[in-house]
């Protein structure tokens, strides 16, 4: 899923990649994955 919102940042869909990376932390806390999104969501704002 973080790939999928890394393309949603690279087409322009900000809020989009915003609430993918919101759904992965919600999904898999605690996860390597989650951590990566959390990073990731901490660039957009």
């Amino acid at each position: 899923m973080i790939a999928v919102a890394n393309n949603q940042l690279e087409s322009g869909q900000k809020a989009a990649a915003r609430k993918t990376l919101e759904q992965v932390v919600a999904k898999y806390p605690g996860t390597e994955g989650a951590r990566a999104a959390n990073n990731r969501l901490k660039t957009l704002k």
